[in-house]
């Protein structure tokens, strides 16, 4: 497969906001740290959204979810990697590391009726918002299953090879390090054992900040095709395209 000439670029217009409800949810042990759930009604219907709060550091957008159109992709980041996944002609089996809001792998069973979806969530208050917010109506799709699992120790402490299609690295350490992903995913053992779960036409896609380049340093150097796609009109999002032909 020739993937090295592949680029995309999304342009994303937001419409202007016209009302604002939001809700506080409590989803941290710490004081400092809150998931807040605000629902937006913009031009194209009602949004929700998931934010996770730290008091120290800021927020960061974990969710959107169009109410009217719960199948579509809100965010420019999730957009591409729905679009990398495409690139696969059968994406049948996926790994999805982080949950969040479920937005991804909502669309992608929607379009994929053959596919079926594990994510590993760590805190099983981000669980709860997915099946009470985010994915209510479909809690009954036996095609997802969650696994509320440290990421990193599920990966290292598994025994599978050439299992998946798809491994999708969407995780945050944003309260400890200002980092969208952890440094224990920098690690060569993590990126390793990743890459044996993959088939051997899988693809691996990880979603990183603008801020940690160096991760993709490490994860291009275990992989012969490696690509990286920097989001259009975007400092934050980065994306990783790997595949596991090698």
């Amino acid at each position: 497969m020739n993937i090295i000439r592949f680029m995309f670029f999304i342009i994303i217009i937001f419409s202007s906001i016209k009302s604002t409800l939001w809700k506080d949810f409590k989803i941290s042990n710490k004081s400092e740290e809150k998931s807040i759930l605000f629902i937006k009604e913009e031009e194209k219907g009602e949004i929700i959204e998931l934010w996770s709060h730290h008091f120290k550091f800021g927020s960061i957008l974990q969710s959107r979810k169009n109410i009217s159109d719960s199948h579509r992709l809100e965010d420019a980041y999730t957009q591409m990697m729905g679009i990398l996944t495409a690139i696969h002609p059968k994406p049948e089996k996926v790994l999805s590391l982080g949950l969040g809001g479920g937005c991804l792998p909502r669309f992608h069973l929607f379009h994929y009726e053959y596919s079926t979806i594990v994510s590993v969530e760590i805190d099983p208050s981000i669980v709860e918002l997915y099946y009470s917010h985010f994915n209510h109506n479909n809690n009954d799709d036996t095609r997802h299953k969650i696994i509320i699992s440290c990421a990193f120790d599920f990966i290292m402490n598994s025994s599978k090879k050439n299992d998946y299609d798809i491994i999708w690295v969407d995780v945050c350490d944003f309260f400890d390090t200002w980092r969208l992903i952890p440094e224990s995913f920098k690690k060569k053992d993590f990126i390793k054992n990743t890459k044996k779960m993959l088939k051997t036409d899988g693809f691996l896609i990880v979603n990183l900040s603008s801020r940690e380049m160096d991760y993709a340093d490490v994860y291009c150097s275990q992989f012969k095709s490696c690509i990286l796609i920097q989001l259009y009109n975007s400092v934050e999002n980065t994306h990783i395209f790997l595949n596991s032909e090698s």
